[in-house]
Parts: C-alpha cells; sequence; structure tokens
C-alpha cells in the first residue's frame, strides 16, 4: 500500500507520519485516545506539565497493551489446548 503524509496534533504541536489508508482511521483514533488520557490526567492534577502529562499518558496506554497482549497470550495457549484435545479425539475415531 502506499503511503501518505498526515498531519495529527497532539498538546498543540503538529506532527507528520506517514500511514496507509488502511492505518490512517486507526491513528485517527489513535490520537482521540491520547487526547483523552492526556485531558483526564491534566484535569487530575492540575499542575502536571504536558511533558509529565504525556508520560504518564504512555505509562497507562503502554500497560493497558500489556495487559492486552497477555490476554491474548492465554487465549492463543486455551484454544491450542483445545485444539489438541479435539484432534487426540478425532484421533481415536480413526
Amino acid at each position: 500500500m502506499e503511503k501518505k503524509q498526515k498531519t495529527i496534533r497532539l498538546l498543540n504541536r503538529s506532527y507528520v507520519v506517514n500511514v496507509t489508508s488502511a492505518e490512517e482511521p486507526l491513528v485517527d483514533a489513535a490520537v482521540e485516545a491520547i487526547e483523552s488520557k492526556l485531558a483526564e490526567f491534566k484535569g487530575k492534577f492540575k499542575t502536571l506539565d504536558d511533558v509529565d502529562a504525556a508520560m504518564m499518558c504512555c505509562l497507562d496506554l503502554a500497560a493497558d497493551l500489556l495487559t492486552v497482549q497477555d490476554g491474548l497470550k492465554a487465549a492463543k495457549a486455551d484454544a491450542l489446548a483445545r485444539l489438541n484435545d479435539i484432534n487426540a479425539k478425532l484421533q481415536q475415531i480413526a
């Protein structure tokens, strides 16, 4: 897929990123999620500057990502175990 340049804004700063047409909605959703988290932290902690808010946002989003990745690993292991059980039962029938 061909990439195009897209300008996004975070913390009143512009950034140019290269995205495919498939990635563009994901980047837009990511910007919205980041802006929402930033607003949440800045609302809770009135003295938080932009850099500290960005770091808290990164930490929070990274923790969410790792939680989801762990859940996917567990689900994959469970599915593999079930498939192995099914294969063993099919072997008994054959």
